[in-house]
């Protein structure tokens, strides 16, 4: 069983299979130009552990005697979009781990081919001569209306829920939703930010807090029935 490395690396879009095609050539250029070198790429999809609403398309190269083992997975959910996998490589000087800070990461945000990337990266343990103490903390970095959201899908089952399977849905509704918080408070969409895990319960608040106070009861309630969703399955504090 081949086993995943790096950060998640996602990119917040309903993708039609045109789009889908653009994007899985875009990296193959992107991979190409970056290692000054051509790649291999296979673009024959299909469904991934057998799910009918996945399809999964390939990028591998080698580099400095180690290969390196891209998936580009198209999920198509209630909140489609999708995902870059870096996979377990093989070389001598193959050693990531789950490490954050692969080489491609900032660069792939910085070029919009994904617009979030979740991990972890190793910290020093505040007391090293004591036992199980913390060596690594988990960290998003991007922009911050993706990060936001994200972190909202993973908190709210309701929403993990529409992440991960497929409804009626069309995918429009949440990211209709996602356009309006961006026109009605002030992000800063443009600019990559990192935030580290003891900060994601402040930064969630602050902008359940920010869009609490752009948007009527009335608007959110109609946003939230397009999602199938009550206000308390976004906003936990609201009884």
């Amino acid at each position: 069983m081949r086993i995943p490395v790096g950060p998640t690396m996602i990119r917040f879009q309903s993708f039609s299979s045109e789009e889908e095609r653009q994007l899985f050539d875009d990296l193959t250029v992107f991979f190409t130009e970056f290692n000054g070198q051509e790649i291999t790429a296979d673009f024959a999809s299909g469904d991934r552990y057998g799910g009918t609403h996945e399809k999964t398309h390939s990028l591998y190269f080698d580099k400095d005697d180690v290969f390196f083992d891209f998936s580009l997975i198209f999920y198509h959910t209630s909140i489609p979009y999708a995902e870059l996998i870096m996979w377990e490589g093989k070389g001598k000087n193959f050693n990531l781990g789950w490490c954050f800070d692969t080489e491609y990461t900032t660069p792939l945000i910085d070029a919009g081919f994904i617009d979030i990337a979740h991990g972890q990266e190793a910290i020093e343990p505040k007391y090293p001569w004591l036992p199980l103490q913390r060596t690594s903390q988990d960290l998003t970095m991007g922009c911050e209306l993706w990060i936001y959201l994200y972190l909202k899908i993973l908190a709210r089952p309701k929403l993990s829920t529409l992440w991960r399977y497929a409804s009626h849905l069309t995918g429009d509704e949440f990211y209709d939703f996602a356009a309006l918080i961006d026109s009605r408070i002030e992000l800063n969409s443009s600019t990559p930010r990192t935030l580290i895990d003891k900060d994601e319960p402040s930064f969630i608040q602050s902008y359940d807090e920010a869009i609490l106070g752009a948007f009527t009861q009335a608007e959110l309630e109609s946003q939230m029935k397009s999602l199938d969703l009550q206000l308390q399955d976004w906003f936990p504090t609201i009884a």
